[in-house]
């Protein structure tokens, strides 16, 4: 499975040391330059900064440009930054299987053009139903402490499909 991702997703994942679930996950991840450089940018000894600088020298993290500029599509209008305009056309343009993006207007622009997204969320989901974390709530709680806004209702839904209560 292909992926590229949006900032979010490497951020988030690397302030819990989990930023190799991807690697895991697709057999090739990509992030436009853009988001290399959004994801970066921190100064050094920022939570997570040399997780991400590693995954980008082991070469599993792959950077890549979309071959059109970002002017050139409507996906550059609107609320979207350079990063998740980048990483839509990257997508569009490999064919990928999966938009990863935290960003609400960059899911539904993704949508819009019929491509499947998933969030830090959706990740850590699909990494404990792959076996490779025991439980996604300790780690949500984690990135809730650290500072990443998620909602209380979907702490709940996770929080009950890991105690086989889902209804």
């Amino acid at each position: 499975m292909r992926a590229v991702v949006d900032a979010g997703p490497v951020i988030h994942l690397s302030w819990i040391d989990h930023l190799d679930l991807l690697d895991h996950l697709f057999e090739e991840v990509f992030l436009p330059p853009a988001v290399r450089d959004e994801v970066l940018a921190p100064p050094p000894g920022t939570l997570g900064l040399e997780r991400v600088q590693q995954a980008l020298a082991a070469g599993w993290l792959r950077v890549r440009a979309p071959t059109r500029g970002t002017q050139a599509s409507p996906a550059a209008a609107g609320p979207l930054a350079a990063g998740e305009t980048a990483a839509l056309l990257l997508a569009e343009e490999l064919g990928a299987d999966l938009v990863l993006t935290d960003d609400a207007a960059a899911r539904a622009a993704a949508r819009r053009r019929d491509l499947e997204v998933m969030g830090t969320v959706g990740v850590l989901i699909e990494a404990r139903d792959h076996g490779l974390i025991p439980a996604a709530v300790p780690l949500l709680m984690e990135l809730r402490r650290l500072g990443l806004w998620l909602s209380e209702d979907l702490v709940q839904t996770v929080q009950q499909e890991e105690r086989g209560t889902s209804s």
